[in-house]
This record gives C-alpha cells, sequence and structure tokens, in this order.
C-alpha cells in the first residue's frame, strides 16, 4: 500500500515544502528581509524552535495531503 500510494515520494516533496517555508519565515522573521520588524521579543533561538515546528507541521500536512490525493485516485481507477 505505501509503495501504491507513493507515501516515500510524497514525503520527500511535503517535508521539502515545509522547510523552505520555515526557513521562508525564520530568515523574515530574525534577519528582517523585508524591513525592521517591531516587535523585538524573543531569541532568534527560540524563533529557530518554532521554525522546526512549522516545517514538521507543515510538511506532515502536506504529505497527507498528497497521500490522500493519491489514495483517492487509486480508488477511482480501481472503481
Amino acid at each position: 500500500m505505501v509503495e501504491a500510494l507513493d507515501v516515500v515520494r510524497h514525503a520527500k516533496v511535503g517535508f521539502a515544502v515545509g522547510f523552505l517555508v520555515a526557513i521562508a519565515a525564520y530568515l523574515y522573521r530574525v534577519l528582517g528581509l523585508l524591513g525592521p520588524v517591531r516587535d523585538t521579543r524573543g531569541s532568534p533561538l527560540l524563533f529557530l524552535l518554532l521554525a522546526f515546528v512549522l516545517a514538521v507541521s507543515l510538511g506532515l500536512l502536506v504529505t497527507m495531503l498528497l497521500v490522500a490525493r493519491s489514495a483517492i485516485r487509486l480508488a477511482r481507477e480501481s472503481a
């Protein structure tokens, strides 16, 4: 079933998207890429941990959506 749904490929894509979004969010917040950030509370280490949580959460969400799309497509083909 894992092979039929192509879970490994979807996980690679999902976590790549998650980590790219998290890196962009971290760089935006910590380095102020689009200008200075008004709120200066929090350390870069805390934002790094938040970026990691964002990356994993978004990676799991994207993976789940891609696998669900594959499952629906496979169910329609077999019906």
